[in-house]
């Protein structure tokens, strides 16, 4: 199941890169806003997770956190036994990078993950990473949560 699922969310979250904020810095723009109203975010707010999150849903995830804090992901895929903390990573699964001491953090949606050869590197599509929906490469142990998509 995670193999289709995760497919169809990388390839949502493909389609939105190079999305900016309007103005730069904002956290706003069209798509910002609805990805932020969609999980119950005020307008404004940072918005990784929401991006994550709505990209997973617009490809038809039925159950997921369905939030715009990375933190409240972490804690989703720990209360539903679906998240691994430093699991592995698979294409498609949402991952967090959180910082422990301000349960606050970073996510993105994992849209590749390079051989056994390439040293753990994963290929990203982050969403408010400098102010834009971005391509990102990032080694795999720097990501403290992994949540696959799929049945709850």
């Amino acid at each position: 199941m995670q193999g289709d699922i995760g497919a169809a969310v990388a390839a949502v979250a493909e389609r939105y890169v190079g999305i900016r904020e309007i103005p730069a810095g904002s956290n706003r723009g069209e798509h910002i806003d609805r990805w932020n109203r969609e999980v119950g975010n005020p307008i404004g707010s940072p918005w990784c997770a929401a991006f994550a999150c709505c990209a997973a849903r617009e490809a038809g995830v039925e159950h997921g956190p369905w939030t715009g804090s990375s933190g409240e992901v972490a804690n989703w895929g720990e209360r539903t036994g679906s998240g691994v903390s430093g699991g592995d990573v698979c294409a498609g699964c949402l991952g967090a990078v959180i910082n422990p001491e301000t349960a606050t953090g970073h996510c993105h949606t994992v849209v590749a993950v390079s051989g056994p050869d390439s040293d753990g590197v994963i290929d990203t599509v982050e969403g408010n990473e400098g102010n834009a929906v971005r391509r990102n490469r990032r080694h795999a142990d720097t990501v403290d949560w992994v949540v696959p998509w799929g049945p709850e």
